[in-house]
């Protein structure tokens, strides 16, 4: 049996592509958290990146792809360090809202 594989024009499929808007939706919701649990603004973040208010507008808007060493850079301004998890699949992809996920693997 023939599959038919639809992708977005770049060659991505879409099951991929939404993973990774759910990745990026949910570094930059946790990047906001983090902000917000710090008490300071965008406009202070900008200043301890020394970055523009642009740039960090952009990166919490989802207008700039996010680079590990962009989060790397924003946690270390925050004093936080960031972790990653890897969790076992499911369908559709849920967001994971705790971090006592069962099978859940921390990364450091």
């Amino acid at each position: 049996m023939n599959q038919t594989v639809v992708s977005n024009g770049n060659g991505e499929p879409p099951d991929l592509l939404v993973r990774q808007e759910e990745l990026i939706l949910d570094v930059t919701d946790r990047l906001t958290e983090a902000l917000d649990n710090a008490g300071i603004t965008k406009g202070e973040l900008a200043e301890r990146l020394g970055k523009s208010r642009e740039f960090v507008s952009q990166v919490f808007g989802g207008g700039r792809n996010l680079t590990l060493r962009t989060v790397s850079d924003i946690a270390a301004a925050l004093s936080l360090r960031p972790t990653l998890q890897f969790v076992p699949d499911r369908e559709p992809m849920e967001r994971i809202a705790d971090d006592g996920a069962e099978g859940a693997r921390s990364v450091l």
